[in-house]
C-alpha cells in the first residue's frame, strides 16, 4: 500500500509473464500466463488472464480507482492518469499511474457498500452507488441511506462467465468473514475494546484483567499466567482504539513505562506507522504490536477456548462448506 501512495500507482503480478503491451488479445496473454504458471489449473489460469487483461487493456484513462489497505481499514480513490506499462523487475509489474485523491475509512460506508465491494482476490468494476457514496464521503458530504441487502459474495461484474467462475469462493468467502469480523471488533467502544482484549487473552490461557478507568500509568489491561503478576510471563497491555495510526512517540512512551519483567503488549485497532513497529523491535523490552487485523485472527484462531460470556462482544457462528466445492 505504502509503494502504490508513494510512487502513485496500482499494480498486479503474476509470475514472469514479461510485458504485456506486444501481446495483441487475451488468447496472447493466456499463453504467457501458462508459460509462467505450468502447473496451474484452468480456472486459476483464467482468474490470472482477466485481471491482467483488465490492467492492460479494460481500465482507461481518467477512469475512477479503488484500492483497500485491510490493515488501515481504509480506501483510497484516485483517477487513472496512465496508459498500461511493464515495471520490469518489481513483484507487481503490471501498473498504471493514478493520482490518488481521497481515503475513505471502511466504517463511514453504507453496510450494502461494505457487502457489495467483495474481496481484494481479484480487478473487479465497482457498482455504481459504491462510486457516488465514495464521491460524497470524499467531498465531505453526508451519502443517502441504504438499507442493506446482505453481502454478495461474488465480484461485482466480470468481463466474461469464464472468469467469474474462476474466482475460488472459498478464498473470497473467507477473506469477506475476516474483514466483516474487522467491521464487528471496529464497531466496539472503547471500554468494550479493553474488555474484547482481555476475553482474547483469556483465551490463549492467560489470567487477564481490565484496570480500573481513568489513569493506567501506560496499562489498560494486565495479564500473567496466575492472574496476580507473580508468574511470568507478566504481561501489560495498552489498547488503542481509533482510527489513525499510533506513532513512534506513543510507542516509545509505552515501552518506557515497563518494569523489568514485563512483557508489552500495545494493540491499535488504526495500525501502528513504520517508525512506531522499528522503536519496537529494537526495544529491550519484549514486545508486541497488534493491530486490528491480527486481533481479529487471533480472536478466531482462539474463539473456541472462550467462556460464553466473552464471546458475547462478538458472537461468531460455525459454517459448514461442502469439500470439493471450492
Amino acid at each position: 500500500m505504502e509503494d502504490f501512495l508513494s510512487k502513485g500507482r496500482v499494480a498486479a503480478g503474476y509470475g514472469e509473464t514479461g510485458d504485456l503491451t506486444t501481446a495483441g488479445n487475451r488468447e496472447a496473454i493466456r499463453a504467457r500466463v501458462q508459460v509462467a504458471h505450468p502447473g496451474a489449473g484452468t480456472g486459476k489460469i483464467s482468474a490470472f488472464v482477466g485481471c491482467l487483461h483488465k490492467m492492460r487493456s479494460t481500465i482507461a484513462v481518467g477512469d475512477a480507482v479503488l484500492t483497500y489497505d485491510p490493515a488501515g481499514r481504509i480506501y483510497h480513490a484516485g483517477v487513472v492518469r496512465g496508459p498500461y506499462t511493464h515495471a520490469a523487475g518489481a513483484e507487481l509489474d503490471h501498473e498504471r499511474k493514478v493520482e490518488w485523491l481521497c481515503e475513505v475509512p471502511r466504517d463511514e460506508l453504507s453496510a450494502p457498500a461494505k457487502f457489495s465491494l467483495g474481496s481484494t482476490l481479484t480487478v473487479f468494476t465497482v457498482k455504481d452507488f459504491i462510486l457516488e457514496e465514495i464521491r460524497s464521503l470524499c467531498a465531505g458530504e453526508r451519502p443517502a441511506s441504504r438499507e442493506s441487502t446482505g453481502p454478495q459474495l461474488a465480484p461485482q461484474t466480470s468481463e466474461d462467465a469464464e472468469e467469474e467462475e474462476a474466482i475460488d469462493p472459498v478464498a473470497e468467502a473467507l477473506e469477506l468473514a475476516h474483514e466483516y469480523r474487522k467491521d464487528a471488533i471496529s464497531a466496539l467502544g472503547p471500554n468494550e475494546m479493553e474488555d474484547f482484549v482481555a476475553c482474547v487473552l483469556r483465551g490463549m490461557g492467560y489470567r487477564a484483567r481490565v484496570t480500573p478507568r481513568g489513569p493506567d500509568r501506560g496499562r489498560d489491561i494486565e495479564a500473567s499466567p496466575d492472574g496476580l503478576g507473580l508468574e511470568e510471563p507478566r504481561i501489560r497491555v495498552e489498547v488503542k482504539h481509533r482510527q489513525a495510526k499510533m506513532g513512534a512517540q506513543e510507542v516509545r512512551a509505552f515501552l518506557g513505562a515497563l518494569r523489568p519483567g514485563d512483557k508489552g503488549l500495545y494493540v491499535s485497532t488504526g495500525g501502528f506507522s513504520r517508525e512506531a513497529m522499528y522503536e519496537a523491535e529494537r526495544s529491550q523490552v519484549p514486545a508486541s504490536l497488534v493491530d486490528l487485523d491480527r486481533l481479529a485472527e487471533l480472536y478466531v484462531e482462539f474463539y473456541e477456548e472462550l467462556k460464553p460470556e466473552d464471546r458475547e462482544l462478538v458472537p461468531l457462528r460455525r459454517v459448514y462448506w461442502p469439500e470439493g466445492r471450492g
